[in-house]
């Protein structure tokens, strides 16, 4: 027959072994949860890294944006005042170069009149004594020519080489131009590319 106290100690260590697989169950979640734990710590730290990162790449590709801009606001300033600058160079030649053409004519009425007036002295000078008033009044008018006709080519000089260096700076504005038209074309394609990315970032930070 089975005593009590032997009873008594079965129930014991069937006791105790109950408590130590509870216990070790209740272990066994503990860690699990801390396993857990660590991972969604891990996992949020990997978050908020990679959402730092994104907010810096945005800030920058902000600052880029608007550098940009403000690179694009200058070229094209650059651009409408060298456009600007072309016309009204054009302008200037168009006048200078009507000019140029009432100088070459007048100079031309002024070297025929001359011609006619040197003939007309080279008969006088063949009939010398008939009539020296006259040809000394001739000849005064000969010399006001010749001083005439010098003072137009002079200034016909002047303006062809006025003419000629607008047309040079009217070349060197052309250039610039092109230049301008470039880099306008350039920057906007960087623009239109940092607008998408900043779309496709603010997308992703959603």
């Amino acid at each position: 027959m089975i005593t009590l106290p032997f009873l008594q100690l079965e129930e014991a260590e069937y006791n105790r072994a109950a408590a130590v697989k509870s216990k070790q169950s209740k272990e066994l979640e503990v860690n699990d949860l801390q396993s857990q734990l660590e991972d969604m710590a891990r996992s949020r730290k990997m978050a908020e890294g990679k959402a730092a990162k994104m907010t810096r790449e945005k800030s920058d590709l902000s600052t880029q944006l608007q550098e940009n801009e403000d690179e694009l606001a200058e070229v094209i300033r650059k651009y409408k005042s060298s456009v600007s600058t072309i016309s009204q160079d054009q302008i200037t030649i168009q006048s200078q170069s009507s000019q140029i053409q009432e100088l070459e004519l007048e100079g031309k009425k002024m070297k025929e009149q001359l011609a006619d007036i040197s003939r007309r002295l080279e008969d006088m000078d063949r009939n010398k004594g008939k009539d020296d008033i006259f040809s000394e009044s001739t000849a005064n008018d000969v010399k006001k020519l010749e001083i005439k006709c010098k003072e137009l080519e002079t200034k016909l000089e002047l303006e062809k080489t006025t003419k000629g260096r607008m047309e040079s700076h009217i070349s060197r504005q052309t250039d610039v131009i092109e230049s301008l038209t470039k880099d306008l074309e350039e920057l906007s394609v960087r623009e239109k590319r940092g607008q998408d990315d900043q779309k496709k970032m603010s997308q992703n930070m959603r």
